[in-house]
């Protein structure tokens, strides 16, 4: 598992901010700082009406900073640092399990909902080049999927 700088967790340091000690990271690294903020308001785009002048100034942010960085630093998204938290101990506890039962309790990724286990090297984003060197284990909202695709899963 590759953690990034210092043994502190963080929720995606490069593109989700939880907090201020994050931001001075981002800030270290140039990277764009976007407050998301204005997508959290029962207003605009969320509401199904036309963006509001603010949604579509961020819009515009994360569309240049993408173009020109390909990364972001994003601020105020709705996800706190408890929940970030409790996500890198549910996954810690997953991949820690003997590969094993992890090959043979666990769903298998399926291309159809690209959901499930995919064990250590069995996945290459480019055909033509080497197997990437990780494992990883995709799930999607139960609210909005279901439960079918998580069997076996702590």
């Amino acid at each position: 598992q590759v953690r990034p700088r210092g043994t502190e967790r963080h929720c995606c340091p490069c593109l989700f901010a939880s907090s201020t000690d994050h931001m001075v990271e981002a800030v270290a690294a140039d990277l764009p700082i976007v407050d998301f903020s204005p997508f959290r308001e029962e207003d605009g785009v969320v509401t199904g009406d036309e963006p509001t002048l603010a949604q579509r100034e961020v819009a515009t942010q994360i569309n240049s900073a993408c173009r020109a960085h390909g990364f972001i630093y994003l601020t105020n998204f709705g996800v706190s640092q408890a929940l970030c938290d409790r996500a890198f101990a549910a996954s810690e506890q997953l991949f820690a399990l003997p590969a094993e039962h992890k090959l043979n309790a666990l769903q298998r990724i399926r291309p159809e909902t690209n959901t499930g286990y995919a064990p250590f090297a069995s996945e290459s984003l480019n055909r033509r080049r080497a197997c990437d060197l990780k494992e990883g284990f995709n799930v999607r909202s139960r609210q909005v999927y279901g439960d079918s695709h998580l069997r076996n899963t702590p």
